[in-house]
């Protein structure tokens, strides 16, 4: 699904994958084993935290979580959400790897996912993106001489 998303825009950029290994991060910060589930309190205390600025001594710097479906893209995208109550970047973390695709290989890319059923339609499904997707995949075709 990243690739996705990394290959669909900027043809004259790079596009990047960032992935991140949640249970070691909630590990980390003795947020859990594993994704937090969003009703869990330790979800409500860090974002408490990060929106009013009040750090209690029981949030933690940041946590893996997973969100609530509320949305079809977010279970045909696989969403998963990573919440923070300190600005301290996560870049600099050995569970966190970053994957770069060079613009030269974007196209090839975005073929390859299409191949393989990763295409706008099944990350966004609604009549929109299908139709889209089928005027993409259909060639033009000449009207008829009479």
């Amino acid at each position: 699904m990243a690739a996705y998303f990394a290959v669909l825009e900027h043809p004259n950029d790079d596009g990047c994958i960032w992935a991140l290994w949640p249970n070691r991060l909630n590990r980390f910060f003795d947020a859990a084993n594993g994704l937090v589930q969003i009703r869990d309190q330790k979800v409500r205390e860090i974002a408490e935290s990060a929106f009013t600025g009040r750090r209690s001594h029981e949030a933690f710097p940041a946590m893996a979580i997973d969100g609530q479906e509320i949305d079809p893209r977010m279970l045909a995208q696989m969403s998963r959400f990573t919440l923070h109550s300190d600005p301290m970047p996560l870049d600099s973390v050995i569970w966190l790897r970053q994957f770069v695709i060079p613009k030269d290989a974007k196209a090839r890319v975005r073929a390859q996912l299409s191949a393989l059923g990763i295409q706008r339609s099944n990350l966004f499904p609604d009549l929109a993106s299908l139709a889209t997707d089928t005027r993409d995949r259909t060639p033009l075709r000449s009207a008829p001489s009479s």
